[in-house]
C-alpha cells in the first residue's frame, strides 16, 4: 500500500509541475500601440495590441486614395525595420504616417467681381509637384496689382508648383484707387 501511495504523490507533484509550467501567467506582454497620421489604415490595425515579448510583428500601411505612406514616426518608429518588421522588447508606440499625392487650389478674387482667374490645367486637384499657370484678367474699372496667399507675385501670369493644398487670391486695384502721376508743363 505504501508503494501506491508513494506512486499516487509522484503522479501528483509531476502533474503540479506540468500544469504549472504550461501556464502563461508567468509570460511577458507588451502593449504596443499604432497610431495614424494623414489617410489610411495599418495591419496590424491602428489600436493598442498586447503582444508577447520577443514576438516579431510584420507591419502594413495601407494608403487610402490620393495618399501615400512616407514612414513610421512615434516614439518608436525608428524601431521598424526596412522590412516592416518590430521586435517586442518593450512597450511600443508607433505612428503610420501618410501624406497626401492631390492637391486642392482654391483661387479668390479680390475685391469680388474685379476680374478673373484662368488656371491652366484646370483641374479638380493636383498630383504632387504639378506646375499650374494662373492667369488674371481685369473685369473694366480695375487693374490687376498682384497675387497673395500662398503665392506673392506680380508677375501675370505666374506659374504655382503644387506641393500640398493651396489658396491663391488674385488682387485687383479700381482705376479711380489708382495714382496718375501729374506733370507740370515745360516752362517755356
Amino acid at each position: 500500500m505504501k508503494k501506491s501511495l508513494w506512486i499516487g504523490i509522484i503522479f501528483i507533484i509531476v502533474l503540479t509541475l506540468f500544469i504549472s509550467g504550461c501556464d502563461n501567467n508567468n509570460s511577458v506582454y507588451y502593449n504596443l500601440k499604432i497610431a495614424v497620421e494623414g489617410s489610411g489604415s495599418t495591419e496590424p490595425a491602428a489600436g493598442t495590441h498586447k503582444i508577447l515579448k520577443g514576438t516579431v510583428v510584420t507591419l502594413k500601411a495601407i494608403p487610402d486614395t490620393d495618399f501615400t505612406f512616407s514612414h513610421w514616426g512615434g516614439a518608436d518608429g525608428s524601431r521598424v525595420s526596412e522590412e516592416n518588421k518590430l521586435v517586442m522588447s518593450k512597450n511600443m508606440d508607433i505612428t503610420a504616417v501618410f501624406i497626401a499625392t492631390a492637391y486642392n487650389l482654391t483661387i479668390n478674387v479680390s475685391p469680388e467681381g474685379a476680374g478673373t482667374v484662368a488656371v491652366n490645367p484646370d483641374l479638380a486637384s493636383y498630383s504632387d509637384g504639378e506646375e499650374v499657370e494662373l492667369t488674371a484678367t481685369a473685369n473694366s474699372g480695375y487693374n490687376f496689382s498682384g497675387w497673395s496667399g500662398d503665392l506673392s507675385s506680380l508677375n501675370n501670369p505666374v506659374s504655382l508648383f503644387m506641393d500640398g493644398n493651396k489658396t491663391v487670391t488674385a488682387e485687383f486695384t479700381a482705376w479711380d484707387s489708382v495714382v496718375t502721376p501729374q506733370f507740370d508743363p515745360a516752362p517755356g
